[in-house]
């Protein structure tokens, strides 16, 4: 291949580093190699193409060119387009968790987990999670509550999660704002069921097998607060 220092997938590569530093955070023994006749010399002799290799409006691909104990390779992986915080919500009603069903394309099927969304401009993480909701459920008053942070997928895709449980109430799901929604309501035994894969939904989703198990360690040391004591009475 014939190497060209401005080719886009490099300079897009260069441009993100800029615009999110947070995305190349240094690692001893992992370094990533920047220099640009590091990387011409690799790509020439592997024939292979490093940077940003493809843009979505929802994904970056980004191959990286990476150093651990003297060899090189290339590391890709995958990044959301957006940097607005990604979120996961658990919504709680009437002490029963709602699971929604949702198509995933890469196990072409679908499957009952916990809603994942960005923040969209102009909100604060918790004020969004139950904005998110009411967008789905029509008006209702409820109370958010912040487990902690979470990326349960850290092989090739990095998107960094907080994980907020929101109590719902005073809702009238019957007159809920999106009729076609379709959701499950489950008991704390029928999670449990879920994540240890002997419920009935045949596909299971790991970011609401996680988030669960976060919202229950956190229910059984944080037990006296108001968020997990009104659940209890």
């Amino acid at each position: 291949m014939t190497y060209n220092k401005t080719n886009p997938e490099w300079k897009r590569y260069l441009q993100l580093m800029i615009e999110r530093p947070h995305l190349f955070i240094p690692h001893p023994d992992y370094k990533l190699i920047t220099m640009d006749e590091d990387v011409q010399d690799y790509e020439m002799k592997h024939n292979r193409t490093l940077g940003v290799l493809y843009e979505t409006p929802e994904h970056l691909f980004v191959a990286d060119l990476v150093s651990y104990n003297g060899t090189l390779m290339v590391k890709e992986r995958l990044v959301p387009t957006t940097a607005a915080k990604h979120i996961l919500i658990i919504p709680i009603i009437n002490d029963k968790f709602v699971l929604f069903r949702k198509f995933h394309h890469p196990v072409r099927n679908y499957i009952y987990c916990f809603p994942t969304t960005f923040v969209e401009a102009g909100y604060k993480p918790d004020q969004y999670s139950i904005q998110f909701l009411k967008d789905l459920f029509g008006p209702f008053s409820g109370t958010a509550f912040y487990l902690d942070d979470m990326e349960p997928n850290t092989e090739t895709y990095h998107c960094m999660t907080s994980v907020y449980a929101v109590k719902i109430q005073n809702i009238n799901l019957e007159k809920r704002k999106n009729i076609s929604l379709d959701y499950q309501l489950m008991t704390a035994a029928q999670m449990a069921e879920y994540t240890s894969g002997s419920f009935q939904f045949l596909n299971r989703d790991s970011y609401t097998i996680a988030a669960y198990a976060m919202y229950m360690e956190t229910k059984r040391q944080m037990g006296h607060h108001a968020f997990f004591r009104e659940e209890n009475e």
